[in-house]
Order: structure tokens, then C-alpha cells, then sequence
């Protein structure tokens, strides 16, 4: 077997989490390897098809700092639009789309920390700009560029920081020592099977959405049938991988997950949501879903 070179940190994946993992441990001076199933042409994952992150801010004076060169009118048009989204609001919006599913522990992470989240990318380059003409949004600044812009930015990030990428290099196990610490991962890649070894390692490899087997299982019957959307490659390795070596499953019942959404195909213009984050819900009809960001989420 072909052995890589070691590294601090191995991620397996490279969406928008894998990235910032990336990021965060290169501030902390170690050496970065990413494995990434897709080719080149597609990396990203589902993060470069979004737009739209949400997060909480006290007033217009928090998304001021995270734009270029905006204009008075623009701020004004911010300000006229959602002045502010407190904690308790995002809070509450979350609660009430996912009819009170949430995990809580979780979700209070995410309501506390999400500016300084919004801030610490903004210092990595990149920026936002608002968002005013679209009132269905639901957001009043987008990512420049949408999530292909957010993930093309911290590619070049991690490119000029020589950080080691393998495309097209799928994880298929985890190397787990004696003691029972994981040192690594096992991939194919173009040139055979490789063992990456490292000091941590980090799935980001997104879910199982593209795998009509696990959708079946874990989601119930008919929904193997469903046409999907987004990226053909998250295929749930990483949690089978996980999973394989005892790791907790934070729910007992794997029926509560993000929704899934079907094709957009004419003669319906119409968004309609039929399943949001939490349990998803089968209908008897096929109905498209518009989850692209332009959706109001209510």
C-alpha cells in the first residue's frame, strides 16, 4: 500500500466546513492535508451552491464592517429592511421552520457564536454585499460571489498556503491504532489506495443525501426514489466510517436530518416546502423545492 506523507491535521472533505478546518488549523501552525472525492472541476460540494449564510447581529453597525465600499442608500435600505436579527430571533426562526426539533445544546452554538463566525471569515477575505431587491431572501447581505465565490476564495487561501489537496480521492476506512486512536484514513485515489496518516482527523464529508440505499434505511420507504439536487458525491462514507468504530449517534432515531429537496422541473414555478430541517415529510405528488436561498423560510 502507498503511504502520503504525514500531516498535522487530515480532513476528509472540502465544503465550506472542511475549509474553514483547514483554515483554522493552518492559524495554528499545522501542516494540512484535504481529501476531496470530487475532481477539481467540482469541489465544493453543496456549499458552492448556496448563497446565504444567516446569522444574528444587533443592528445595522454589525454588517457595515463586512461589505466594501457600500453606499449611504444601501445601509439605509439594510436598515429599512431587518434592522436587526437578535439571538432569541434566529433562535426562534430556527425553532418554528423545524417545528422544535432543533438540538438545543447545538443550536445555542449557533445563535452565540454565528457573528463571530461571520467575522472571522470576513478576516480570511472574504465579503459580503447586500441584498435588498430580493424581498423573499430573508437576508439583507449575501455572500459576494454565493458559495461559489465563498469556496473559490478559500481554495486560493489554502493554495497559496501550500496546503496539500488530493482530488478525486475518496476515503474508504479509518486507521485506528492499538490503543484505538485514529491516526488516518485509507482512500482510493488515482494511483491506487493510499494510507494518509496524521495527528487528527476531521470528517467533513457532508451527508448521505446522494445514497438512495442509506435514504431508504434511514428515512423511510420511497425515498430511494426521490430525484435529488446538489452534488452527486455525498454518499455517507464518512459516517458509515465513523460509525464502524463506535462513534456515538447523536440521535437515536436517524429520521430527524436536513431536508432533501427534488428537481425543479416545469410546468411548477411555484416553491413549495415539504420537508425543512428536521423530520422529512414524503408527498404523494412530486412538488419541487426552491431552496436555492430565495426562499423566505416561513
Amino acid at each position: 500500500m502507498i503511504e502520503d506523507k504525514f500531516h498535522d491535521v487530515l480532513i476528509v472533505g472540502s465544503g465550506n466546513a472542511g475549509l474553514c478546518a483547514a483554515i483554522a488549523a493552518i492559524e495554528h501552525g499545522a501542516t494540512v492535508c484535504i481529501l476531496e472525492k470530487a475532481p477539481k472541476s467540482q469541489r465544493g460540494g453543496n456549499s458552492a451552491l448556496t448563497s446565504h449564510m444567516r446569522f444574528a447581529y444587533d443592528g445595522i453597525d454589525d454588517l457595515v464592517p463586512l461589505m466594501d465600499n457600500v453606499s449611504d442608500h444601501a445601509i439605509a435600505q439594510i436598515h429599512d429592511s431587518l434592522p436587526q436579527r437578535r439571538q432569541a430571533d434566529l433562535w426562534d426562526e430556527i425553532m418554528r421552520v423545524t417545528e422544535g426539533q432543533s438540538d438545543q445544546d447545538l443550536l445555542q452554538v449557533h445563535v452565540t457564536q454565528s457573528l463571530e463566525t461571520i467575522k472571522w471569515l470576513r478576516s480570511k477575505g472574504h465579503q459580503w454585499v447586500p441584498n435588498t431587491s430580493d424581498k423573499t431572501a430573508g437576508d439583507v447581505i449575501v455572500m459576494n460571489g454565493g458559495g461559489f465565490g465563498l469556496q473559490e476564495r478559500s481554495f486560493g487561501f489554502l493554495e497559496r498556503n501550500n496546503v496539500d489537496i488530493h482530488y478525486d480521492s475518496s476515503a474508504i476506512d479509518l486507521i485506528v491504532d492499538k490503543r484505538g486512536s485514529v491516526t488516518g484514513v485509507h482512500a482510493t485515489t488515482p494511483s491506487g489506495i493510499k494510507a494518509f496518516r496524521s495527528s487528527s482527523v476531521v470528517l467533513a464529508s457532508g451527508g448521505f443525501e446522494s445514497n438512495p440505499e442509506m435514504r431508504a434505511k434511514y428515512l423511510g420507504p420511497k425515498w430511494d426514489t426521490v430525484k435529488m439536487r446538489g452534488v452527486p458525491y455525498n454518499t455517507g462514507e464518512g459516517l458509515q466510517m465513523a460509525l464502524s468504530i463506535g462513534a456515538h449517534n447523536a440521535r437515536r432515531q436517524l429520521d430527524k436530518l436536513p431536508c432533501f429537496s427534488t428537481r425543479p422541473e416545469p410546468p411548477f414555478i411555484q416553491p413549495t416546502v415539504i420537508a425543512k430541517h428536521g423530520r422529512p415529510r414524503m408527498e404523494p405528488v412530486r412538488i419541487p423545492i426552491w431552496n436555492n436561498g430565495r426562499h423566505p423560510w416561513k
